[in-house]
Parts: structure tokens; sequence; C-alpha cells
């Protein structure tokens, strides 16, 4: 009930009906807890108090069939996404004050008890009010990844293409498919990526966009609940480009060699330092702590033109 997305592009990641969609965001812009929460509304029906009245109403019909593919089961979904998920796990600092508890509520597990509910042999997780939740990895062959029609698939990080593809014919009539995740910053790898840009840019805003996908980006700095200062601290032997990729999500194979400084997107530049930064609360450069700074694109929307 108390969940609260982290800005604007979270929410209205939220509103979108589109039937695919793409969430790209830098490390800790909160970007997979989105998309987990996004798929509990579908699964439970409990619509966060922030969202109350607003969110689509044609998306709240549990029972639903619902799959989450995750990057590893070891790792991924044994160590970070299911305590996610239950009800007596924290997730957050110690103080207990930025965080939250698991995002399935205690009376919507068989006798509410997670362990009732989950099936390790399966590995599904069962609800009382009948909705379900398969629990796949990047690493299956992908035949496991046919077979009945689903409601719901989020996707945690970047799969190859053709996984894409499999579980998009998995959808049912009015169904929808999500993908959180940061691109590669490896060069190499980089274009391994390049695939899920094409999807991504056909979602945003503009003249040629797709009407069935929706794109949104969330910026590492932006994320009211981690601590700014640490990550200037992590990111500070950063290359400009791995700064990009890990703070906003931006994709390697598109930076500029000719003009490496352009962007399509809103970014902070530092006449101090002379290069992009990030910005601690909205008025310093996180380097230098100077005001000198100024908030650039060179992107401009496509505009009438005048004749005379």
């Amino acid at each position: 009930l108390y969940y609260k997305p982290v800005g604007e592009e979270a929410k209205n990641f939220h509103l979108s009906n589109a039937a695919q969609r793409l969430l790209i965001g830098g490390n800790g812009s909160s970007k997979s807890e989105t998309q987990l929460v996004d798929l509990v509304i579908e699964m439970t029906g409990i619509v966060p108090l922030s969202l109350k009245n607003i969110y689509p109403r044609d998306r709240l019909r549990p029972p639903i069939a619902a799959r989450l593919v995750v990057k590893s089961l070891t790792n991924t979904w044994e160590m970070t996404i299911k305590p996610k998920l239950m009800y007596d796990h924290w997730t957050g600092l110690k103080d207990k004050v930025r965080g939250h508890f698991g995002w399935i509520p205690k009376h919507l597990l068989i006798k509410g008890k997670w362990e009732e509910s989950w099936s390790e042999k399966y590995r599904i997780l069962t609800l009382t009010n009948g909705s379900t939740l398969q629990v796949m990895s990047h690493d299956q062959d992908l035949t496991d990844f046919a077979g009945p029609s689903l409601h719901r698939i989020a996707v945690d990080e970047g799969p190859k293409s053709a996984l894409w593809r499999e579980n998009l014919m998995r959808l049912r009539e009015g169904g929808s498919i999500s993908i959180a995740m940061t691109p590669p910053d490896d060069e190499s790898a980089s274009w391994d990526a390049a695939w899920v840009y094409e999807i991504y840019d056909s979602g945003l805003a503009g003249p040629n966009k797709v009407p069935d996908i929706d794109s949104f980006t969330l910026f590492t700095e932006n994320n009211p609940y981690i601590d700014q200062e640490k990550i200037e601290i992590v990111s500070r032997g950063f290359t400009e480009a791995q700064r990009e990729v890990r703070m906003h999500g931006r994709f390697m194979h598109l930076s500029g060699r000719v003009y490496p400084a352009y962007s399509d997107r809103s970014k902070y530049w530092c006449f101090q330092c002379n290069k992009n930064t990030l910005v601690l609360d909205g008025k310093l450069c996180s380097t230098c702590k100077s005001a000198n700074i100024v908030l650039y694109s060179h992107f401009i929307e496509p505009f009438e033109k005048a004749f005379t």
C-alpha cells in the first residue's frame, strides 16, 4: 500500500497500457524494483495508495498467469529478487527508514507461509487468489519458454533477442511484457544489446513512435532511496562512457566517436570539470561541488516549418 514510485518516469511505467514496455536505467535507479512492483500489482490486484484512482483498471484482473525471467536462479533470484517478495524480509537501509518489507502480502500466501505457496521443484509461486508466477532464467533452453499462454511477463536484464521473441509469443490477448535493464558497459558486449535499443527507440515519444510500445528511462541519481554520495565515490573511476551506462542506462554502441559529448537526453555539464557530471540535490556538481553547471540536450523536438 505504501509503495511510492521513484519519479515521474517510474509512475508513467505503471500507468502504461502498452503491450511492450521497456524500462532502461542505471544501476540502483530502481528499474528492477519498479518492474517487480508492477508485476505484483497485477498478480494481487492491490494498488498502492500512490497510484490509487490513476492505475489502469483494465490491468487489474487477478487471477493471472505470470512469468518472471531473471539472469540467474542462484544469484539474481535467490539472493536479490526472492527476498523482495517475502513479507518478513527487509530490503533497504538498516535503520528501516528507507526500504521495504516483501511485496507479497501474508494473506495472499497459502496458510500465510512462503514455503506453502512456493514450489522449488517447479519454481512456481501460487497465491490464494489463484495467480501464479513462474520463475525462469536467461540460460534455460529456448524450448523451455514454450507452453501455455500468459497474461504478464517481466524480464530482468537484457536477454538474447530470440528469448524475447519466444516470450512475446506466449502472451494472451491483452497481455503485456516488460523488460528492466542496464545496458552492458563493455564495448564488445554492447552490440549484443543493440536489438533492445531498436525496440526502446521505437517506444520513445516522437513522430516515429510505435503505438503499442512505451519506453522509460530512470537515472541513478534520481533515486531518493539510495546514498548519492556513495554512488559518486563508487563511480569515480569509471570512464565517461561507462558512467553514462551505469548511471543513466545509455547504450554504449551509440557512443559518438566524432562528438563524444553528444546526448539526445537531458544531462548536466560542469564547466569547472569541463565534462558531464552527476548533480547533488539538483544544484552542485558531485565531483567538484561547483554550482557552475547547466542542463543540456542536443535533441530538438520536430517542429512545423514556417514559410513566409
